[in-house]
């Protein structure tokens, strides 16, 4: 009884909210933006913003930086959890802990080799 009971209550609920979504109904935007000299649709100002963005940043060596921040991550969080972890452990070190430590030593160290190498511009 409890079953049908909830099902009821939930099928008018559904019901009476379907009602309630066709009011969210979206209307399109005819107003425009200025972005830097020109006026754009709203609609695209987005992506007209981003295209200044592009022209504007410079690239840099962010995935250079982050490849050798991973690398030095990695063998660091390896050597200390072998030196640190593994004689304090009852267990002893197998190769999950080495791996455990390569990811996380390496996730960290690509975060902050790609942020310093993100300081330096690429010179053409």
């Amino acid at each position: 009884m409890f079953r049908t009971r909830t099902t009821a209550v939930v099928a008018l609920l559904l019901l009476g909210l379907a009602d309630l979504t066709s009011a969210q109904a979206v209307t399109p935007n005819t107003e425009f933006v200025t972005v830097g000299s020109a006026a754009v649709p709203a609609s695209n100002a987005l992506y007209a913003f981003n295209a200044g963005l592009r022209r504007a940043t410079q690239p840099t060596h962010w995935v250079r930086g982050g490849l050798i921040g991973a690398g030095i991550g990695a063998a660091a969080l390896m050597v200390v959890g072998a030196a640190v972890i593994c004689p304090v452990s009852d267990e002893g070190c197998d190769a999950g802990n080495y791996a455990a430590g390569a990811l996380l030593g390496g996730g960290l160290g690509f975060l902050v080799g790609a942020l310093v190498g993100g300081q330096f511009p690429k010179q053409d």
